[in-house]
This record gives structure tokens, C-alpha cells and sequence, in this order.
């Protein structure tokens, strides 16, 4: 198996004239799928991919990162909606679900508070606390330059 290092996607981007950068990942940071047959039977319905990393590093100041679950923890998916349950509500919250305020713009914060509430309540309820997950938002926004308007609705 081979992949594409997080430091390098990292270098590459930064190296990119956008004036921010938002990176959304749905993929396991915690790099125990698969490895033991006993394992593969507890993450039957887990995301396929994973990322074997410490804790995801920015690189720059301009990019945000939206991953799907913290660094111990695994990526679900969800059946019932035919995505990974990261997906699923990143997706909702993009498309308005994540217009918190009903301003009719969504911000890094709204949205990464949209899909955290809605992909850790749902893991617990759909897989128990074995399996459930928490999207983490990295670095945080607060005290930064980055602008916080993904989308205009308007």
C-alpha cells in the first residue's frame, strides 16, 4: 500500500497563491484498520482508508483542516446514507444545513460545529461509544486571519 504523505500534501498546498486554504479529509487518523483479522471484524463498516500519523501537522498558516475523526479513533461509514458519515454531513452543512445564524453564509466555525455535533451524535447512536467519532477542526480558527466564509448562499 502506498500513499500520499500529509507533509507533503501540506508543502504542496502552502506553496499554492490562494489566500486560504480549507483541506477536508474523511479518512482514519488512527491507522488500526486492517492490521489484525480481529480488528478487521470490529471495523466492519468502517471508511476504508487510513492515515498513519501522530496528529496532523499544518504547514502553513493559511490552511484549514476539517478531518473526520480524532487520532484515535476511526472514520464510520454510513450505510443507511451510502457515505462516510463525514461526508454525509460536510456535504448537508455545505449546502446550508451549517447556516447556524441563517446569515446565508456558512463559516469554518458554523460548519465544523454542524458536522462535529451531527457525526459524534449519530456514531454514538448508530455504533456505541466503541466506534464513535469526533471530527476535529485544526488549527482552530479563533485569533486567526484566515477568512471564515466558505460559502455564500445568497
Amino acid at each position: 500500500m502506498s500513499g500520499y504523505p500529509l507533509d507533503r500534501l501540506y508543502n504542496d498546498l502552502k506553496d499554492l497563491t490562494a489566500k486560504n486554504i480549507y483541506l477536508f479529509i474523511d479518512a482514519c487518523f488512527s491507522g488500526i484498520a486492517g492490521r489484525e483479522e480481529k480488528e478487521k471484524i470490529l471495523l466492519a463498516g468502517s471508511r476504508p482508508g487510513t492515515l498513519i500519523v501522530k496528529d496532523p501537522v499544518i504547514a502553513s498558516e493559511k490552511i484549514a483542516l476539517l478531518a473526520a475523526s480524532r487520532e484515535n479513533q476511526i472514520s464510520n461509514f454510513y450505510k443507511e446514507e451510502e457515505h462516510g458519515l463525514f461526508t454525509y454531513y460536510l456535504l448537508k452543512g455545505l449546502i446550508g444545513e451549517a447556516d447556524i445564524n441563517r446569515d446565508n453564509k456558512i463559516n469554518i466555525e458554523e460548519l465544523y460545529s454542524y458536522v462535529s455535533n451531527n457525526v459524534e451524535s449519530t456514531s454514538r447512536r448508530l455504533f456505541g461509544m466503541n466506534r464513535y467519532q469526533v471530527p476535529v477542526l485544526k488549527p482552530s480558527p479563533v485569533g486567526r486571519e484566515i477568512n471564515p466564509i466558505l460559502v455564500n448562499l445568497e
